[in-house]
């Protein structure tokens, strides 16, 4: 990972704690004193290099008082309606008691969508902090609905502007995403650079 990426990820951990705090300072003065349990949902599973740093930058600016509950929707290698619902219904079970649960982290766009999914469910009256969100109008959402968070920054023009330099004679770019929330967010993003550019994209 370079130093900048580095960087970000301390950038993002700082924020997304900065934003949890705020949120946790509306609870009643008697409440501050206990033991804060947060739960991090991450939309993909702990052998993403991705998943590790997220969870590392949550521990860095958390405080010694904070207990860190960990899921993993492992998206990337399912994520069907029904397996939301599954994976909903589960953490259902598991934290039954939710009022011992201070706050929600979700980690990028199928984690965030499942809690705007069920936010009048078991994720109702927690603060919920998102980050590495792709899709702007997902986050735009969840911001109007109480939640607060970071938006991945998208450089796919940047990208696609040095790979033009560097093979000016290519008369073609693929572009290879997933099925994930955040792959079809990365899809919309490439379509709309398609039609206001022109330039021959290939999605898949």
């Amino acid at each position: 990972m370079t130093i900048p990426q580095i960087n970000k990820w301390i950038r993002n951990a700082v924020l997304v704690i900065t934003a949890a705090a705020l949120l946790w300072m509306q609870a009643p003065v008697h409440a501050i004193a206990k033991e804060r349990n947060v739960l991090f949902i991450s939309s993909y599973s702990l052998s993403s290099p991705s998943v590790r740093k997220q969870i590392d930058g949550i521990k860095e600016g958390m405080s010694n008082d904070v207990y860190l509950y960990y899921e993993f929707m492992d998206s990337r290698t399912i994520s069907s309606d029904q397996y939301v619902e599954q994976f909903y219904q589960y953490l259902v079970n598991k934290y039954s008691d939710m009022k011992d649960i201070d706050a929600v982290i979700v980690g990028d766009d199928d984690a965030l969508q499942m809690v705007l999914r069920y936010r009048t469910g078991v994720f109702k009256d927690l603060p919920v902090i998102y980050e590495s969100v792709d899709s702007s109008t997902r986050a735009e959402l969840a911001h109007s609905l109480g939640m607060a968070g970071l938006s991945e920054n998208i450089t796919i023009m940047d990208n696609l502007d040095v790979a033009v330099q560097m093979f000016p004679r290519a008369d073609q770019i693929l572009a290879v995403t997933d099925e994930s929330k955040s792959g079809q967010a990365l899809s919309a993003n490439l379509k709309g650079i398609q039609k206001s550019t022109g330039r021959c994209l290939s999605i898949f």
